[in-house]
């Protein structure tokens, strides 16, 4: 009578034990080692090596926002600027000091604006609540005189 056996009982019976479990292990090692190793991809044939790997956002550009000696030097620079300087800079100023989107500057009115008072209404875009926000003294003065050329 011939005796039969599967593949792994045939492997299983011929070697010997520490030599299938030091196998396994040495199988496992080199599965991880691959996947924790940092491999550059292959070159395409077609289309040359791949492209160099993206730097991370904080390692090009630290922060996000500008200083207040960089909030200054573009005022002063965007008043020295062109026919409408003054308005730029007071655009600039109140952007800064209010958080405003672009859309939301653009869109600011006189009727928004109390300068009895100090108060600048903004209405919020993107699901924001519109809000009633003090003005500090820098931006009133900056905003009186437009708001005596402004068409009533």
């Amino acid at each position: 009578m011939v005796e039969t056996f599967s593949d792994d009982a045939w492997y299983t019976r011929t070697v010997p034990k520490r030599t299938l479990y030091g196998t396994v292990a040495f199988v496992n090692t080199r599965i991880s080692a691959a996947k924790h190793r940092k491999r550059r991809p292959a070159p395409n044939a077609v289309n040359g090596p791949a492209p160099p790997r993206r730097l991370l956002n904080a390692k090009r550009r630290p922060r996000k926002r500008l200083t207040a000696k960089e909030v200054e030097k573009l005022v002063e620079r965007a008043r020295s600027r062109g026919r409408y300087g003054r308005r730029d800079a007071t655009m600039i100023l109140v952007a800064r000091r209010h958080g405003l989107r672009t859309a939301e500057l653009c869109a600011l009115r006189w009727d928004q604006v109390d300068l009895e008072r100090g108060l600048l209404r903004v209405r919020r875009l993107k699901n924001g609540t519109a809000s009633a926000h003090p003005m500090g003294g820098g931006e009133i003065r900056a905003l009186r005189r437009p708001a005596a050329m402004a068409p009533a």
